[in-house]
């Protein structure tokens, strides 16, 4: 209507189609098998582990993450928009469940998952961790955002909102279900 294209044009007519099935059903964590992962976790990857399963992180944020984001005694971890896949800013809240499991283990400052220095590196340490924490409890393979849709399945169910739960998240309700 603004004459932007052409008339009797289709300007995506050449483009390739893609005929990819349709994803997985959304597996998660159940808590028994976190509690096997928590335990077969090193302490290393403790603090993302725990990070993501009960602050619903999800793991680009987590590897971008520094500890001086991790406000145990605020009890939020700040995601800033360019270390979260959406447009803004936001402050996951720490349960009192994290809040146990982070304390002995957090620092002041630096990476929260130390391992690797450019992104890439980084990345495939972390799924290196995430397969041998997954093998050590017997749960191979790993759920690709298990603990995130874990996480918002619960909370969910524990709070009966929704909408909080996907800010919480940093989604829209409608990716939430």
């Amino acid at each position: 209507s603004r004459g932007y294209i052409p008339r009797g044009t289709n300007p995506v007519a050449g483009t390739q189609t893609f005929n990819r099935k349709r994803e997985e059903a959304v597996q998660v964590w159940t808590p028994e098998e976190l509690g096997r992962l928590l335990a077969a976790a090193d302490d290393t990857f403790l603090p993302v582990l725990a990070i993501a399963a009960f602050a619903g992180l999800r793991t680009s944020e987590i590897l971008a993450l520094d500890w001086r984001d991790v406000r145990l005694p605020e009890r939020t971890i700040k995601v800033v928009h360019r270390k979260a896949r959406c447009a803004g800013t936001r402050l996951a809240p720490i349960p009192d469940n994290l809040v146990a499991w982070l304390s002995p283990l957090a620092n002041k400052i630096g990476p929260v998952w130390p391992r690797g220095v450019d992104w890439k590196k980084r990345e495939r340490t972390m799924t290196a961790a995430q397969n041998a924490t997954a093998e050590a409890a017997g749960l191979l393979p790993w759920r690709h955002n298990g603990l995130r849709h874990a996480f918002c399945t619960y909370r969910v169910a524990a709070t009966q909102d929704v909408p909080r739960t996907a800010l919480e998240a940093g989604n829209s309700v409608s990716t939430i279900f």
